[in-house]
């Protein structure tokens, strides 16, 4: 509505009271249309939109003595993104390796590997490996396999660059990163009872080109004993000075079978799957020297224990990783993981020992 509607209405509700009081309201509807006062807006005030996630960029390598810009990007809930560099908190898992200042600016400062991470307003990124290199070389990685066994790794194989250079050897699960050796070289993959290996470093290629995966195949030159059949299987506990866990649960003894890469245990009241009826077996992963097992825990991805017993007012509970070698009567090895007592009901912890060398034998 108009001034001079708004006007002509106040003055039609008015009349016959007075004629001051109308030229007060013609004053008054006067001074609030007159343009040359005309009313500024306020500030808009925007808002940016929930942050979803944030995740440093796709640098994998930097060089030795050589200094390189991080990125950082920041994705919002609404579908944007828009990089944030600058204005995150930089985190290098080793800055003896590489450090990072502020900004993302990179300095490679000794070969190795590092993890990178950045903090965005209250929301941390995943880890972000990153390699420091010397000019002209790569990271070669790769897991060595024994030829012909399905599932089979070479654990303590020799990794290494012929005519001079790094070297290195593959763990328990047959697994290696070698960093620094020169592009196109040629690499010998070798263990004692086994045929070796000469290949040659790949090309680059994708976002990773400083990263080569390189696995090989080694042929055993004798017989290769098995580890499948039946055994016994003793589990003792390390416990620390100290503990309270009941010295006459320390040791338990069980009926195991090992095949197809599961050991199944028997001889106790173990606590079994609802929905299978049966006791969870234990994972097995093997090598050419032995093999490591995988005792699930009573919250690993809400499965069911592996080594779960019904004592009655009592569960008891042995999880962790166990690695075993072969021996003239079978395997042994250590654990590394916790005896545990629950309460029934609602398995609240009632005692504990935990220790990386609880001890772990297979007898024939």
């Amino acid at each position: 509505m108009g001034p001079l509607v708004s006007f002509r209405s106040a003055v039609q509700v008015l009349a016959g009271r007075g004629a001051w009081r109308v030229l007060v309201l013609a004053g008054c509807l006067s001074a609030c249309s007159d343009d040359r006062n005309p009313v500024q807006p306020g500030p808009v005030t925007t808002f940016e939109p929930l942050l979803q996630a944030i995740f440093p960029g796709p640098l994998s390598a930097v060089p030795l003595g050589g200094v390189r810009q991080l990125t950082a990007t920041a994705r919002y809930a609404d579908g944007t993104s828009r990089e944030v560099s600058s204005d995150v908190q930089w985190t290098s898992s080793d800055e003896a390796i590489l450090s990072i200042a502020a900004g993302g600016l990179a300095t490679g400062r000794a070969t190795g590997d590092v993890s990178v991470s950045v903090l965005f307003r209250g929301m941390r990124s995943g880890l972000k490996p990153i390699a420091v290199l010397p000019e002209g070389t790569v990271r070669l990685y790769g897991t060595v396999r024994e030829l012909g066994v399905a599932g089979v790794r070479v654990s303590g194989a020799r990794v290494e660059v012929v005519g001079g250079g790094p070297a290195t050897t593959t763990d328990w699960l047959g697994s290696y990163a070698l960093l620094g050796a020169p592009d196109g070289a040629e690499v010998r993959i070798s263990k004692e009872g086994f045929e070796p290996v000469l290949l040659n470093v790949p090309p680059g290629a994708g976002q990773t080109p400083e990263w080569r995966a390189l696995g090989a195949d080694l042929s055993r030159l004798g017989e290769r004993p098995g580890f499948s059949g039946a055994y016994t299987l003793e589990i003792a506990a390390a416990c620390p000075a100290g503990s309270t866990f009941p010295s006459h649960l320390r040791v338990r003894t069980y009926s195991a079978t090992l095949r197809d890469g599961r050991l199944q245990l028997a001889g106790a009241s173990f606590v079994v799957d609802h929905q299978t009826g049966k006791v969870p077996p234990i994972l097995a992963w093997f090598n050419d020297d032995g093999v490591q097992f995988h005792l699930q825990d009573a919250w690993d991805w809400n499965l069911y224990p592996s080594v779960m017993e019904d004592l009655g007012a009592t569960l008891y509970a042995i999880a962790g990783v166990a690695r075993a070698t072969r021996t003239s009567t079978g395997l042994a090895g250590t654990l590394d993981g916790r005896f545990t007592l629950y309460e029934p009901q609602f398995w609240n912890v009632i005692d504990s020992c935990t220790s990386k060398s609880h001890r772990f034998t297979l007898t024939r």
